[in-house]
């Protein structure tokens, strides 16, 4: 399926530039010196001959082709197995043009499927800044995004040429687009391209992965579970993997030595490698699974006898697709005296207690802010503010503060009053990431002075992003310094992992300001982004990169 945003005739390129409706027609009318509707139709107008006579290519071929369409044609995307997006991603803005009109693309996410586990090729401008919203929603779909600007006339060429693989092969769409891509790096200027085409976000990679436990006793029976899946899903696969078997590791692991494609019959047969007659049993030796784009697996039970002879269990994989043999594996469990002496120790049931939790969280705020202030006491010409704000948060924290972690991480955003728009796109990224955005905007009112307030929700987050301009900011006038660089410093102080981004806008920053972000970029790694998009891109990655590593 085609989903085509772009206007492909004469009169409504001309309406839609000169009633100012289209990012689109805007950058290209930025490239050529005459502006009016005519000229820029006339510098559009190649680019519109190859696209109708791609779409027209493609609607021969069978495929779904719309030239019209709305937010709620993603909604119908699961009877397709790819779904081709061309669309301009508009400049400085969270949005895609589709139509006449911009759509959010947080909109868009929300109306693909959370099930859809086929191809969704986003690869108009800057599309990588969604990925990862698209995957967190849908996690089984299968995206390509771009994230660098490309001209229309490379991804036309790009599809051209997956047609011709279509038509010529029986490759699945990732296959086929990896073989596109890699034949047009080699490319020079051929087909008039003098450009690299752009760095795709592809998977696809496909493996093999033996789960079983690592020693059994004798008398035993376990589980081997062997997935195929593709590269990408590895903690799916093992998380599966220790549900069927909680003692399940991973034992073995390769990559395919053929691509699969949906529909291939895979057959997996288990085999012992070193048993005497009556040592092993194994159910069900020989299984079939058909492969459809996502992790298949086959379990086998293998008892080991009361008398067993062997040390070990060598057990060994052998793979056929479509009846033709493709290889083996290998992998090992070690077997013990007996499996009672492997008896499970009973525990009981231990409630959750949160209280508990809160009482811990605080406990170690305390003592990370409490080694900074003795840190502080000891330097002959340590500034007396920073020993004020710690003593401050010290108190906070010793009052009845409700600092209890959430079930999802919290995110403090700390900016001047002018960030809105930055203020924004962080938030967005940061529910993208599953994490609650803690901001000034949520809070309402209090009887705590404000300073107070900002120090309290500081404390209370796991994580803090910061994003610096050319404005110093509001100035607390007992601490003298403007509210952003004290959460700074309050974070700083108690430990909290810090996210700094600073905008990039070519203006001179106030004094103390400039003396701030000195500070700043002397002591640690900064971001520097020049407008939303960069910043989406940038904090999409490190949010995420950020929650993970924390666990």
């Amino acid at each position: 399926m085609i989903l085509c945003a772009l206007p492909l005739d004469e009169q409504r390129v001309k309406n839609m530039y000169d009633s100012n409706k289209s990012d689109f027609l805007d950058s290209i009318a930025e490239n050529i010196e005459i502006k009016d509707s005519d000229h820029v139709w006339n510098v559009y107008k190649p680019s519109v001959l190859l696209l109708q006579k791609l779409l027209s290519s493609y609607k021969s071929a069978g495929a779904t082709v719309k030239t019209s369409f709305a937010c709620d044609d993603f909604s119908k995307i699961n009877r397709y197995d790819a779904v081709i997006i061309i669309a301009h991603h508009i400049r400085d803005s969270d949005s895609v043009e589709i139509c006449d009109g911009p759509i959010r693309t947080s909109d868009m996410v929300k109306a693909i499927p959370p099930d859809y586990s086929g191809v969704l090729d986003i690869s108009s401008c800057y599309s990588s800044s969604f990925q990862l919203e698209i995957k967190m929603h849908a996690p089984s779909c299968h995206i390509i995004a771009t994230v660098t600007k490309t001209s229309l006339r490379v991804r036309t060429v790009i599809y051209e040429r997956l047609l011709g693989y279509f038509k010529r092969y029986s490759d699945d769409y990732l296959t086929a687009f990896s073989k596109v891509i890699n034949e047009l790096y080699k490319t020079t200027s051929n087909d008039g391209i003098e450009e690299k085409p752009f760095s795709i976000c592809l998977g696809g990679k496909q493996r093999s992965t033996i789960y079983a436990p690592v020693e059994v006793g004798r008398g035993d029976t376990f589980i081997v579970q062997v997935f195929l899946h593709k590269d990408e899903d590895g903690d799916e696969v093992e998380l599966q993997a220790q549900m069927v078997d909680e003692l399940a590791q991973k034992l073995n692991s390769k990559f395919l030595s053929i691509k699969l494609k949906r529909g291939d019959k895979v057959d997996i047969c288990l085999q012992v490698q070193n048993a005497s007659k009556g040592d092993f049993t194994i159910t069900r030796p020989r299984q079939s699974v058909v492969w459809q784009n996502e992790p298949v697996s086959v379990e086998y039970s293998v008892s080991v006898s009361e008398e067993c002879t062997q040390s070990t269990f060598i057990g060994g994989v052998m793979f056929a697709v479509n009846k033709l043999p493709v290889g083996s594996m290998l992998f090992k469990t070690k077997i013990t005296q007996s499996g009672n002496s492997k008896d499970c120790v009973s525990f009981e049931s231990v409630p959750y207690d949160k209280a508990s939790e809160m009482q811990t969280a605080r406990l170690e705020l305390q003592r990370r802010m409490e080694k900074f202030l003795e840190t502080l006491s000891v330097k002959e010409a340590s500034d007396s503010t920073s020993k004020d704000i710690c003593e401050r948060c010290l108190k906070i924290l010793s009052e009845d503060l409700a600092h209890a972690k959430n079930d999802i991480p919290r995110v403090f955003i700390s900016s001047t009053s002018d960030k809105a728009a930055y203020r924004k796109v962080v938030e967005e990224r940061v529910k993208a990431c599953e994490m609650y955005a803690d901001m000034y905007e949520l809070w309402g009112q209090g009887n705590d002075y404000p300073r107070d307030m900002c120090c309290k929700h500081v404390l209370q987050s796991d994580f803090f992003v910061c994003l610096l301009g050319p404005k110093y900011g509001f100035i607390e006038p007992i601490w003298d310094k403007s509210m952003t660089e004290i959460e700074y410093r309050v974070a700083k102080s108690a430990g909290i992992p810090i996210l700094i981004y600073i905008l990039n806008e070519g203006k001179d920053a106030d004094a103390r300001q400039e003396e701030f972000l000195n500070e700043v970029r002397t002591q640690r790694m900064v971001g520097m982004f020049r407008d939303t998009m960069s910043l989406a891109v940038m904090a999409s990655s490190e949010l995420i990169t950020l929650k993970n590593t924390q666990k």
